[in-house]
């Protein structure tokens, strides 16, 4: 017995993996116990016991009376009694062996009714019981499924923007999901981000997600972005902020030119200078 997995999104039940049930001892052997009692395995092993409990009480007896008779000071009625109890004995460990005997097919009948009858212990938090062939059903679309012999079985994996909608008879349906992801909008010549919080939420015609924005975009982004931040900061803020941008552009632009150097340019100074000033000026145009 199998258990899925799932998260909750907006009103949708999200697989997310899979689990193994155990059985329930305790409720599985009172689940087969009418169909056990009634096996030839069983009953030998009952039949068995019966014959094996009038021999306990025997010997229980006769190591009674053997002591009285110590107690008593009769040590011949003692040496009958002890003698009767050896006896008493011996039968009693030819029905034990047969019992012992017994035991195999007692088991291997036990462990055959368990298996058919097993009780499961209840699934955890977010997790639904599956029988095996509902269990192939969604793993073989959430995992991906190859049969050599037959491939026209074969199920193609989820795709890494498709999730598995879990209904409660446990078929699914594959939906889109962007879930945990931002897009982007170009509108009205500005770039908006939105954030994908449910499983299943479409995303716009227009969207970019986030990993698939372009480096050129992503430039225009950052200078959105930038440019935001300094509408909101007073002249002191940006002097202030300036003059940490052109320290370090001037260290940027000072390893530049030592890596230019070590390849041997002749022009790693004008050449480092040059792009030095070409950024401090958008920035300072930007900060202006």
């Amino acid at each position: 017995m199998k258990a899925i997995k799932y998260r909750i999104s907006g009103q949708r039940k999200i697989v997310t993996g899979f689990a193994d049930l155990n059985p329930d001892p305790e409720a599985t052997r009172e689940n087969i116990k009418g169909e056990l009692e009634k096996t030839l395995e069983a009953k030998a092993v009952t039949a068995a016991v019966t014959e094996l409990e009038p021999y306990i009480k025997m010997m229980s007896d006769a190591i009674r009376d053997r002591n009285q008779a110590v107690k008593d000071g009769n040590l011949n009625q003692a040496d009958v009694h002890h003698a009767k109890y050896e006896q008493r004995y011996d039968e009693y460990s030819v029905k034990q062996k047969k019992i012992i005997e017994l035991k195999p097919a007692y088991k291997k009948k036990y462990a055959e009714l368990a298996r058919a009858g097993a009780v499961y212990f209840e699934p955890g938090l977010n997790q639904v019981a599956a029988n095996l062939a509902q269990y192939n059903s969604v793993s073989h679309k959430f995992y991906g499924y190859v049969d050599k012999d037959h491939p026209e079985n074969n199920v193609a994996k989820i795709t890494d923007i498709e999730a598995l909608e879990l209904n409660e008879d446990l078929t699914f349906q594959v939906v889109q999901d962007f879930s945990g992801r931002t897009y982007w909008l170009f509108l009205n010549e500005r770039w908006e981000s939105h954030y994908v919080d449910l499983v299943g939420e479409p995303l716009p015609e227009n969207g970019i997600l986030d990993a698939d924005i372009t480096e050129l975009q992503r430039q225009d982004i950052e200078t959105q972005e930038l440019t935001d931040k300094i509408l909101g900061m007073t002249a002191a803020e940006k002097a202030a902020e300036l003059a940490i941008i052109e320290d370090q552009l001037a260290t940027e632009a000072a390893a530049m030119r030592g890596k230019l150097e070590i390849k041997g340019v002749s022009t790693a100074l004008t050449d480092s200078q040059s792009w030095y000033q070409a950024e401090l000026a958008t920035l300072t145009n930007l900060y202006a």
